[in-house]
This record gives C-alpha cells, structure tokens and sequence, in this order.
C-alpha cells in the first residue's frame, strides 16, 4: 500500500476548490463495506480519512472498531480496550455510555460532512463541561452553514446530514 500523507481535512486545505463530495463518496462506500460485514468503525471523522495526491480516500484508523457476531449477537471490542473516541463527532448514545453500533458511524459521518464542507470542528464552540447535557439531553446539533460560506453544501446535503444527526440509533 502505497504511503499517503494527507487526511481529508489537510487535503481539502491544500485543495480548496476540490469537492468534499468526491471524498465523502469514497468513505460512504468504505462504511458501507464495514458495516456489510457488521463492523463498526467507531471513529469517522476527516482525520481518519486518508486521500491520496489523486483525491481517492480510505478510511483508517481502526483501533476503536467492533465487530457484531451475527451468531451471539455480543460486540467484540478490536483493539483497545477503553471507551474512547472524538466527542465532538461521537453519536450522542455514546456520550451516555452506550456502546458503538453501526448507527454511531452514520452519525459521526454526518458530522464529518459538516467538517470538511466548513473545515471547523463541529460542535467546537460548546464548552467540555457542557457537552453531555447540550449534545445528548438537548440533542443540540451544528447549524446549517450559510450558502455563500460554503456553496457547495447544496440542500441534499443538507437533508442528508440532518437525517444522519437525527435522534438514534
């Protein structure tokens, strides 16, 4: 496997006429492999996204993945052992203690679309002392950026990323 220097979000930074879209298609199709295959990532976000000099993604970064047993229905943790992960991109379950399933993903997908379209951190303006009651009890979610910050976030996107951000799993 050849060696790729960027994330998605250094990518998008260096490129900035390059749609996100081209790279949020290459990791919707990652996850879905994943989650065919009843894995969950556990940690979707711009950083875990490596795109090559050509645009193409992959995900990485799989050290909080777990795997469903289809047979047992128990969720084997791979890798590291403790409950962890970007909370500004977590599903709000898992800040309540939940365990990932594959609904988390899409979740922390639909904040990924906000971050590479806007290039910010979402929910970077809440306090840490405030996030578990604002983002699980509030159910508070980032606004939909204005067309001419981002006008490539066209409406589609826009409904497609609050139906990810909606209440679940």
């Amino acid at each position: 496997m050849p060696y790729i220097q960027n994330n998605a979000r250094q990518f998008l930074q260096q490129r900035p006429t390059f749609d996100p879209v081209y790279i949020l298609r290459d990791a919707s199709l990652g996850l879905q492999y994943l989650h065919s295959r009843t894995i969950c990532h556990g940690d979707i976000k711009g950083a875990n996204i490596l795109v090559d000099d050509l645009g193409r993604a992959l995900l990485c970064d799989f050290g909080l993945s777990r795997i469903k047993s289809d047979v047992t229905g128990r969720t084997v943790r791979v890798g590291t052992t403790a409950i962890i992960g970007s909370r500004n991109w977590m599903a709000p379950e898992l800040l309540a203690g939940s365990n990932p399933k594959l609904p988390s993903d899409i979740y922390a997908f639909g904040m990924t679309l906000y971050e590479l379209y806007t290039d910010e951190n979402p929910l970077s303006n809440i306090p840490h002392a405030d996030f578990v009651e604002l983002v699980f009890k509030l159910q508070v979610r980032p606004d939909r950026p204005e067309t001419e910050d981002v006008p490539r976030l066209a409406d589609p996107f826009v409904d497609s990323r609050r139906a990810m951000l909606g209440p679940g799993p």
